[in-house]
């Protein structure tokens, strides 16, 4: 392609596909490409980064103030020796309040997670990096906001739409 994609070499998105792979599909089978290949690794980086990476990591760090709360209300019934229960209370006290940061540690770890599984297709370099860990805390409050995929699907399918429109299409 004689595009901007063939120029710098990326866009930056999909980590099954380098930027030869986007260019040389997106012209010689486009409708495989847009309809089938695409939509596809979309699905699947949502499902992989937004539903199990963000996802578990969120209900895991939100379900420890409760869990902390009741084994704290369970140990006041058990006797004060030498001050191991009011100490341990106290352990669970402090660790119930990771719950209160649930939110930024699970989209923090998903967004490192999604740029570091572009570096192998595009690159290691600061632009991708920083592109990425944007996009992968914003389908992170996508998803949570929304309390699906779809919107996530929707944004990230949207986004690189634009990407290989900008890449390829543009004249050098």
């Amino acid at each position: 392609p004689h595009g901007m994609l063939g120029t710098f070499g990326r866009v930056e998105l999909l980590t099954d596909f380098g930027p030869a792979a986007v260019a040389e599909l997106a012209v010689s089978a486009p409708l495989a490409f847009f309809g089938l290949a695409l939509p596809q690794a979309v699905l699947m980086e949502e499902l992989t980064y937004r539903l199990l990476n963000f996802g578990i990591t969120f209900g895991l760090l939100a379900a420890v103030r409760p869990a902390a709360n009741a084994l704290s209300a369970f140990l006041d019934k058990v006797p004060d020796l030498f001050g191991m229960r009011s100490g341990l209370q106290w352990v669970l006290r402090q660790t119930a309040k990771v719950s209160g940061k649930a939110f930024a540690i699970a989209a923090s770890l998903s967004a490192f997670s999604f740029a570091a599984a572009h570096f192998a297709a595009w690159g290691v370099n600061p632009v991708t990096l920083a592109v990425h860990l944007a996009l992968g805390l914003g389908l992170a409050w996508t998803a949570y906001r929304s309390r699906g995929l779809t919107a996530p699907v929707t944004a990230h399918l949207g986004y690189n739409l634009l990407s290989i429109g900008a890449g390829v299409l543009v004249p050098a």
